[in-house]
């Protein structure tokens, strides 16, 4: 047997649709992982579980592999089958430190206050106005608009500064992916 024959025997070339894009993913059969695992789609970076068991592999031509080469993005827990890696594939391993949980802590933290000043409201209302022996309209009205109008600027600046930290782990998030994709 050549070398050449021994050499295209070693390189099988494989492919499977993403299931969410529906777009190819092409690899040679030294990134199939012995466990399941996520081949994530470098188009849209949708999630693709496989099991190397399973019939989703494709087996195809070299020519066909290089027309629709896509790079991988290997999560975390998938094992490599062997340590060969493709210099044109990119392996990149999620962390979950990288998800900014104190921003998200924060912003829960900011989301309790906002529903903790508006239930504080009520209950000081309610006890204002039990507090009164004989309260007259001016009494009870002039108070309540103050008191909505105060919790309502309270829950507006909470609930901004609660979204404004989601938003900054979002931006994170997806100046992640596009840095991955390139």
């Amino acid at each position: 047997m050549s070398k050449k024959e021994k050499e295209k025997i070693e390189n099988k070339y494989y492919s499977f649709n993403c299931k969410s894009c529906k777009e190819h993913i092409n690899f040679k059969n030294d990134q199939i992982y012995k466990v399941v695992a996520n081949y994530k789609c470098a188009l849209c970076s949708a999630d693709n579980w496989i099991d190397p068991n399973s019939n989703n592999f494709q087996e195809i031509e070299e020519e066909i592999f290089n027309v629709f080469k896509m790079p991988l993005i290997k999560k975390a827990g998938s094992k490599p089958l062997n340590n060969v890696k493709n210099s044109n594939q990119n392996s990149i391993e999620s962390s979950k430190s990288r998800n900014y949980p104190a921003l998200i802590f924060l912003s829960k933290f900011a989301n309790f206050i906002a529903w903790l000043g508006v239930i504080s409201s009520l209950v000081g209302y309610y006890i204002y106005i039990d507090s009164l022996y004989r309260p007259e309209l001016v009494e009870v009205l002039f108070p309540l608009f103050a008191i909505i109008l105060a919790t309502f600027i309270l829950f507006v600046f909470w609930r901004a500064i609660s979204e404004i930290l989601i938003l900054f782990v979002d931006i994170a998030k997806d100046v992640r992916e596009i840095s991955l994709k390139k």
